[in-house]
């Protein structure tokens, strides 16, 4: 009876251990990225509600719905919210310096950071979404010479050195679309046009060669023109060769006998 009982597995006992200050801040930090991904799932299952279906919605049925893709890619400024963007837009008008950019950090869930050991680079972001760069452009110090005269275009404020440029807004291919779209087509239509053009090269070579054959061909016939001609004009002028007595009392007896003929004619025709 007593090995027919079902026997109770015994559960190990956890023992109080005391953690290290490493292992709890690890253990801190570990909750608090759960705590933001449970945040990041609710934000982008409420996008889906807005803004169509998504990689974390459900996907419905529909044609060909197996051949959808599984994952997009979007950029991050897009998933903030008009309100947050015309914040951040009102907030960044006023700044317009790098200096200016270090004392955002000051508010809360803005941050800047530094690019490169001489801080010419600054990137600003807000909740972790970059918002605008900041870049000092490089300064050249001139000494003038006694009695020369500064130029008017010199640098009096420090601001001027700094560039901004917002990251919120389009693309450079966006917004440059046109341009880009006219460049595009033009160098097609180059690519096109130097492609005839060589073998439009192709077949005027084809075509020289073939002159250079047959204007050595025209030579060698004019050649052989002037030689004929020349032979003509020797057989022209050469001396007739002289005839021998038998061929003069044949030619003699040809004449009488047309002779006789001709006077027998004569006589018929008087009668």
């Amino acid at each position: 009876m007593k090995e027919s009982k079902k026997r109770k597995k015994l559960k190990p006992s956890k023992k109080l251990v005391k953690l290290t200050p490493e292992q709890k801040d690890l253990k801190r930090r570990r909750k608090v990225s759960a705590a933001r991904k449970k945040e990041l799932a609710k934000l982008l299952h409420k996008k889906s509600r807005q803004h169509g279906p998504n990689p974390y919605s459900a996907v419905r049925f529909h044609k060909e719905y197996v051949f959808d893709p599984i994952r997009y890619t979007v950029l991050t400024a897009s998933q903030m919210t008009s309100e947050r963007q015309e914040m951040v837009a009102s907030a960044m008008k006023t700044i317009v310096s790098g200096p200016e950019a270090m004392t955002l950090p000051e508010r809360p869930g803005w941050a800047a950071t530094m690019v490169g050991h001489d801080a010419r680079v600054i990137i600003v972001s807000y909740l972790g979404i970059e918002v605008a760069l900041f870049f000092k452009r490089q300064l050249t110090e001139i000494i003038p010479e006694p009695g020369e005269k500064t130029p008017e275009g010199v640098m009096q404020d420090p601001k001027e050195a700094w560039q901004r440029l917002d990251l919120l807004g389009r693309s450079a291919e966006k917004s440059h679309f046109v341009l880009t779209q006219s460049q595009r087509r033009l160098e097609e239509v180059n690519k096109l046009l130097a492609s005839r053009a060589k073998d439009v090269d192709d077949l005027n070579d084809s075509l020289m060669k073939k002159v250079e054959t047959l204007s050595k061909d025209m030579k060698e016939m004019d050649e052989k023109n002037t030689r004929l001609e020349k032979e003509l004009r020797l057989a022209k002028y050469a001396p007739k060769p002289k005839s021998s007595g038998k061929s003069k009392g044949k030619r003699s007896s040809v004449r009488v006998v047309v002779v006789k003929q001709r006077s027998k004619h004569k006589k018929w025709s008087r009668k």
